[in-house]
């Protein structure tokens, strides 16, 4: 299976302001690539299901920061940037579809997990960096062509939503080598996938 993802994420000051709001960073866009496992129930042209995905990633973004010495009250710091590299991406969701023939249109949603690393850099140099697992939910919509009775392949998109973060390895104490001084840093990570794989179907009517 693979990927494309698009996110938005990595550190932000006391007061919720985002990082790509304060740093000026663009999404990050890179390919992810994974597997999934899940079984359905079909009544009728409705088809029920429930399916885990685990996708891995190197998608990392990486932009000046000029505002975040200034938002706690300190001197512009050169060279300063943050640092945002995802690393993993997995969810349990449910699903529900109609079939039309060979062809199921479907919606999906549950709970999902993001593994990420993330550092505030001088020069690029890390001078405050940790690691965090936020967890959060996704919806997606998607439609998926069976070939033949035991091979389908399927495109979608997925939203994810994750909780904020407070990795305590980004607090930069006072004379530390980050150039300010922060109490602690939250993150935020919001992400767009689509995906397109292949399915191999175990069952009465695929193997």
């Amino acid at each position: 299976m693979s990927a494309a993802m698009s996110a938005a994420s990595g550190p932000q000051t006391p007061g919720a302001i985002q990082f790509s709001e304060v740093s000026g960073a663009a999404p990050q866009a890179a390919p992810w690539g994974g597997a999934q496992v899940g079984c359905n129930y079909q009544v009728g042209a409705w088809v029920f299901g429930i399916q885990g995905d685990y996708d891995w990633t190197n998608a990392n973004s990486n932009s000046a920061n000029a505002i975040i010495p200034a938002l706690v009250g300190g001197p512009p710091v050169v060279g300063l940037s943050d640092s945002t590299t995802h690393n993993s991406l997995a969810s349990v969701t449910g699903r529900v579809g109609y079939s039309w023939d060979r062809l199921l249109g479907y919606v999906k949603g549950g709970g999902a997990w993001l593994n990420s690393n993330y550092a505030f850099q001088v020069n690029g140099l890390n001078v405050a960096s940790d690691s965090a697992t936020q967890s959060g939910w996704t919806v997606g919509v998607g439609a998926e062509y069976a070939f033949l009775n035991w091979l389908t392949g399927f495109v979608e998109y997925d939203y994810y939503g994750f909780s904020s973060a407070s990795p305590a390895g980004l607090v930069c104490p006072a004379a530390g080598a980050c150039g300010f001084v922060t109490n602690t840093v939250g993150i935020t990570t919001n992400v767009n996938v689509v995906k397109a794989g292949i399915n191999f179907k175990f069952g009465p009517r695929g193997f």
